[in-house]
């Protein structure tokens, strides 16, 4: 999708940027999600990348902060809804060059 948007390489690196890094530091992997204020914790739930790094925290240790199946619920369908935008953006020719 990134691909589509841009109309250069130096727009290529705004997602990684603006939007992966802040969310994967705030995905618990330097730190507890139960270090934070309540407050905090719960638009940390919110975060995809949270429940994908809880996913590889569990697989490798056995340790996991949030519910597995809630976990793969949400990714299966982060995965499926960008999956889907993509098919659709492709299938109109958005901004495909001929």
């Amino acid at each position: 999708m990134i691909g589509l948007w841009s109309d250069n390489f130096e727009q290529l690196s705004v997602l990684q940027t603006f939007v992966i890094t802040p969310l994967t530091f705030l995905g618990g992997v330097f730190n507890s999600v139960q270090m934070l204020p309540e407050q905090v914790q719960f638009f940390v739930k919110l975060n995809p990348f949270f429940y994908f790094v809880d996913g590889l925290r569990y697989a490798m240790i056995g340790v996991s902060e949030a519910n597995t199946l809630v976990g793969l619920v949400l990714i299966f369908s982060c995965i499926v809804g960008l999956g889907g935008w993509t098919w659709y953006l492709f299938k109109i020719g958005w901004r495909i060059r001929t």
